[in-house]
């Protein structure tokens, strides 16, 4: 079984197009995939249907004809009115399995993006074991502090006594002390804030990317989400293709988790090929690859999902570090590693 879905539905009425995924265990190093694509409108509609996966596969087979080739599984299909329609694929693993799998349906005629979503097998790792990790620390680290805390009010007339002492024939220095020191902290800590962070905030290029003014920076993995305050990311494809002028693309979803719009910028896309640099998405094909429609230019109502298509031109797709997501200026957003 499947566990749930990344792919979103609007409250008040379906979407016109969906798509859904079921793995199933076929072998130690097979597994099996049932994806159900529903058409919602009154209108026999044609869509293409490309299916990716966390690993590439020894072996791959598709029903209806589907084209299987390096990179996934291709369909061309119809979809009739207000039908679902089940198509499905096997694919073999060498060593580990690692058995998610992202499929997104789209319109032939305009590029357009109809929906996207993921599946695994039911009880797949997927970092919960890090997690996990994470939280026994924070337990051990929390403890060890309240093991501090008890000794220290246990001994505390060893030392609380000369301390009081210490400070009352002091008072006056000790005071002027302390306020120089606080004084001397805030402003340090300002001025690095606002030179390190604005930095970023406001440049252009050159800028390390990973510096933001808000939260801490998410780790992406393709198909799962990864959110920062105020809006949820997730990478369902990523590919770079062609020999002398490489074009990488992106599909990403964002979704706005927060109660009020909230800005998506272009600009914050970044592609990044060092630790100090980047690129931008390239505005033409970007706007070309999501049917002529600029997903940037207008916010993201609250609970809002934004599919699109992300495209980039880079001149050295070896050098590639990482991906970097984010709403606006003022976030750290969320990262997808490409080594």
């Amino acid at each position: 079984m499947l566990s749930p879905s990344a792919s979103a539905s609007s409250e008040q009425q379906p979407p016109p197009f969906s798509v859904e995924i079921q793995a199933v265990p076929r072998t130690e190093t097979a597994t099996g995939y049932v994806i159900t694509l529903k058409n919602n409108v009154e209108a026999l509609q044609k869509v293409v249907v490309t299916q990716r996966f966390s690993q590439s596969p020894q072996e791959a087979v598709a029903s209806d004809e589907g084209l299987v080739s390096p990179d996934g599984i291709a369909w061309t299909l119809e979809l009739q009115p207000k039908q679902p329609r089940a198509i499905s694929s096997e694919a073999l693993f060498n060593g580990e399995v690692l058995s998610r799998s992202t499929i997104c349906m789209t319109d032939p005629t305009t590029g357009r993006l109809l929906d996207c979503t993921s599946g695994d097998l039911m009880g797949a790792d997927e970092g919960g074991g890090i997690q996990w990790g994470v939280w026994l620390a924070a337990l051990l680290f929390l403890a060890a502090l309240a093991g501090m805390g008890y000794l220290v009010y246990r001994l505390r007339a060893r030392w609380w006594p000369p301390l009081v002492k210490f400070a009352g024939e002091r008072r006056s220095g000790l005071a002027v002390v302390v306020a120089g020191v606080v004084l001397i902290g805030l402003a340090a800590g300002l001025f690095a804030v606002v030179l390190d962070r604005a930095r970023d905030a406001v440049g252009g290029d050159g800028a390390n990317g990973a510096m933001g003014w808000t939260g801490e920076q998410g780790h992406l993995k393709v198909g799962l989400p990864a959110a920062t305050k105020t809006t949820e990311f997730t990478v369902y494809q990523w590919t770079c293709a062609g020999e002398e002028a490489v074009q990488c693309t992106a599909i990403v979803a964002a979704r706005n988790i927060s109660a009020v719009p909230q800005s998506w910028f272009r600009r914050m896309q970044r592609l990044h090929h060092s630790a100090d640099a980047w690129s931008e998405p390239d505005v033409d094909a970007t706007v070309a690859a999501n049917g002529g429609t600029d997903l940037f230019a207008s916010p993201l109502a609250p609970s809002e999902r934004r599919l699109a298509v992300i495209v980039y031109k880079p001149a050295d797709p070896k050098a590639l570090t990482r991906l970097e997501l984010r709403e606006g200026a003022f976030s750290r957003g969320v990262s997808l590693e490409l080594r």
